[in-house]
């Protein structure tokens, strides 16, 4: 049972730390669970949604840090940070995702994934 480490059908970042995220879903993975029981979203008896969650993550962390070293800013990144592979397929088509996945993923994901590589992100939940 993993919580909100890990949910469906699409990922959420409101409040995350990409870093310990990122090593969270690593950890996970190494068990090699035969069944995974996500914070929402369908029982998994594979570990593929957690590792394009983790790849997803890794990504967009690496983008971050590319554009940090660049000199871009905050709206530089959050346009140039491209995560459209990933996203086709969570969204799968369906509008709601789309609209889900952008809100309460993408969005908050590339600006926290952006600040943790100005070393401005506290591991301190907002809430």
């Amino acid at each position: 049972m993993t919580g909100e480490l890990l949910v469906g059908p699409i990922p959420f970042a409101t409040g995350s730390y990409i870093s310990e995220w990122i090593v969270a879903m690593k950890k996970l993975d190494a068990m090699d669970p035969a069944v995974i029981v996500p914070g929402h979203g369908p029982v998994e008896h594979d570990g593929g949604h957690l590792r394009t969650i983790t790849a997803l993550l890794e990504s967009i962390d690496s983008q971050a840090k590319a554009a940090v070293q660049a000199g871009l800013s905050l709206d530089e990144t959050k346009k140039k940070v491209n995560i459209s592979k990933y996203a086709d397929q969570f969204i799968a088509g369906i509008a709601s995702r789309k609209r889900n996945f952008q809100q309460h993923f993408a969005t908050p994901v590339v600006e926290v994934a952006y600040k943790q590589a100005k070393g401005e992100a506290t591991t301190e939940s907002p809430f």
